[in-house]
């Protein structure tokens, strides 16, 4: 009888030790994640970690191999997007979602005239794409784009500005935000009018991990509330004045 009372103690500790500290694998991508730490979602989990009381450190690396890190279980925990990940790899995971991302082509407005139009009608594009990512790489396969890889977007719209490549896949989500590049370039780009894909921006979990299905329960649970404190009202302010899109409101309802 004390055996087992001891078991049950040693496992219920287990699963608050793994539920309250958490190591998510991710990769810079500004705004979203930067390498000053400052990015939009580098400032909503470090929030999301002082209000829930949970330990929570983002460990950046390499695009493809932080995405291959979790796809592989080198990583049980990931910060990222479900379009980085194949219906199998998103099949095996439990999902915290923070927010919606309408992904869109971005091209320069000085191309306008060539580019945007049906991407049937495209012939002999290139385009830019996440290294690592499997919905870009599908997607630019199947209008038979010709593809080069980048490590995350300010590699993109330096390939964008010097007439590398036509179109990178991108969020309007900080379509009103100067941080994306200097503000002297902002202007100079357009996003193409056909969405290329819905995605969510999330924290996913491998249901192989130990105590997966308690620590996603733990997580989920406290975003939510978090999601919906004053806390997380008071950055969505900061960071887009009155202006905060429809894909991150509707999370806060």
């Amino acid at each position: 009888m004390i055996r087992r009372l001891i078991s049950i103690f040693v496992i219920l500790l287990s699963i608050s030790i793994n539920a309250n500290q958490i190591e998510l694998s991710s990769f810079n991508y500004p705004p979203f994640l930067q390498p000053d730490n400052q990015g939009f979602v580098d400032k909503l989990i470090k929030q999301f970690s002082k209000h829930s009381s949970l330990d929570i450190n983002v460990v950046k690396l390499p695009a493809k191999r932080s995405i291959n890190s979790y796809k592989n279980g080198t990583s049980f925990y990931h910060l990222g997007a479900d379009d980085n990940f194949s219906k199998v790899t998103l099949n095996n995971s439990y999902k915290v979602t923070l927010f919606d991302l309408n992904v869109r082509l971005l091209f320069l407005k000085k191309n306008e005239s060539h580019l945007h139009k049906d991407l049937e009608k495209l012939q002999n594009i290139k385009i830019g794409i996440l290294r690592g990512s499997l919905k870009e790489e599908e997607f630019a396969k199947k209008h038979g784009f010709e593809i080069t890889s980048y490590i995350d977007s300010e590699n993109a719209f330096n390939l964008l500005l010097r007439g590398r490549i036509d179109f990178i896949i991108f969020s309007p989500l900080f379509n009103s935000v100067k941080d994306i590049v200097d503000k002297k370039n902002f202007d100079k780009f357009a996003y193409h009018r056909k969405l290329v894909h819905h995605a969510e921006a999330a924290i996913f979990i491998n249901k192989t991990s130990p105590n997966a299905k308690e620590v996603y329960k733990t997580l989920n649970k406290k975003m939510t509330q978090f999601l919906k404190s004053k806390d997380y009202q008071k950055l969505l302010h900061e960071t887009f004045q009155s202006d905060i899109p429809e894909e991150i409101t509707k999370y806060t309802l």
